[in-house]
């Protein structure tokens, strides 16, 4: 537990970065909130509110990390779940929102914000569903049309046919569309990933040199001095 002294800092430090959030200046709210919380670890309040800083600054990982800290420290408040909610939603983690969404009805049933985000998260969750079987169909669609072009071509331009047979048209109108579908189903595939990196830590803050460095020198067996 933090002292009384440190208690008074922290919120002096928690209420200069609010107004710094207020000013639409988030890097320095951002370091007013890490202030206030180095001097207590239990005040939620600014980790919450440096969660909507890191938001700002598009550091979507670290918001929602802070969201949830905020949740832990403070359970029953419906704030942490509505900000956390926030941050999956604007990274298009619609099932991730949801089930924070639904985590915080359990607490209250009838929150009119938590049904309100909801009701939002699952009209974008369906529109997103329908938007990307759209683009597969006209993947699909544009393949097959370049293959029924293709057959045109092959039949009225070129004086020996180079596809003979209906079977190989039909085998070759059926490529073109299944290469346009699993070229908008690649595209669809890089966008869902770009959104899932939103929320995930770069992979080189995983790995910890100094950590590294400390388990191999474990490992070393250190020679005695030789006496001269």
């Amino acid at each position: 537990m933090a002292s009384a002294g440190y208690k008074e800092n922290a919120e002096k430090a928690f209420k200069r970065g609010k107004s710094f959030l207020d000013q639409k200046r988030p890097l320095q709210a951002m370091l007013a909130f890490t202030e206030s919380v180095k001097y207590d670890e239990t005040h939620y309040e600014s980790y919450l509110h440096r969660a909507e800083a890191f938001l700002h600054l598009e550091y979507h990982h670290l918001a929602r990390e802070d969201a949830t800290k905020c949740i832990e420290l403070n359970p029953i408040s419906l704030e942490g779940y509505l900000k956390k909610a926030k941050i999956e939603f604007e990274a298009a983690a619609y099932k991730d929102a949801r089930e924070t969404l639904e985590s915080g009805l359990d607490i209250d049933s009838v929150n009119a914000q938590l049904l309100k985000a909801l009701h939002k998260n699952n009209t974008a969750e369906r529109s997103l569903i329908f938007s990307t079987k759209g683009l597969h169909m006209k993947g699909g669609a544009v393949g097959s049309f370049l293959g029924v072009l293709f057959i045109l071509v092959n039949e009225i331009l070129l004086t020996t046919s180079a596809v003979p047979g209906i079977i190989m048209k039909g085998i070759i109108f059926t490529a073109f569309a299944y290469l346009g579908y699993a070229a908008a189903k690649f595209y669809t595939d890089i966008l869902d990933q770009h959104r899932k990196m939103l929320l995930e830590p770069p992979k080189d803050l995983n790995n910890d040199p100094f950590k590294e460095m400390s388990d191999a020198s474990k490992g070393q067996k250190t020679e005695p001095k030789k006496k001269r």
